[in-house]
């Protein structure tokens, strides 16, 4: 289980640092299908990394500020 900043995410093999602010491409990262996930922002997704969602997943970002 990941931890974005709130939101716990079952990701398979990725551990994220919480209040992660940016993607690399050393920790690229997944929302499971049939999952829900909230980050808050702003976040950056780097050169060469990837957040996949998945089919039947939902990702909501909300910006830290607005909160």
């Amino acid at each position: 289980m990941a931890k974005f900043a709130w939101a716990y995410v079952d990701c398979s093999s990725v551990i994220l640092p919480s209040n992660v602010t940016s993607i690399t491409a050393t920790m690229n990262a997944s929302i499971p299908a049939s999952y829900n996930a909230v980050l808050y922002g702003p976040i950056t997704i780097e050169d060469g990394a990837t957040l996949t969602i998945n089919e039947g997943a939902s990702l909501k970002i909300v910006d830290i500020q607005d909160a």
